[in-house]
């Protein structure tokens, strides 16, 4: 019984993908390119920015990353 469901489903899965194989290969082919470089170039903008206002937050602040690993590593003490 589960192999012929088994079986059924994997005839169902591959009537589906032939289906949408031209849907699918028409899609890719007509792509999005300058789509995909614009959101590509504003995510890097973005995590620049990020790490430019972390840089300066540590910039500013000067944290002793030494005393904190030292007071990590005596538990706290």
């Amino acid at each position: 019984m589960k192999s012929e469901a088994a079986s059924i489903l994997a005839a169902f899965a591959d009537y589906v993908v032939k289906e949408a194989e031209p849907e699918i290969l028409r899609n890719a082919v007509k792509g999005n390119f300058w789509r995909s470089v614009g959101s590509s170039m504003a995510a890097n903008a973005l995590y620049t920015v990020i790490l430019i206002l972390l840089a300066l937050l540590l910039a500013y602040t000067k944290p002793d990353f030494l005393s904190i690993i030292g007071d990590m590593a005596s538990g706290g003490r």
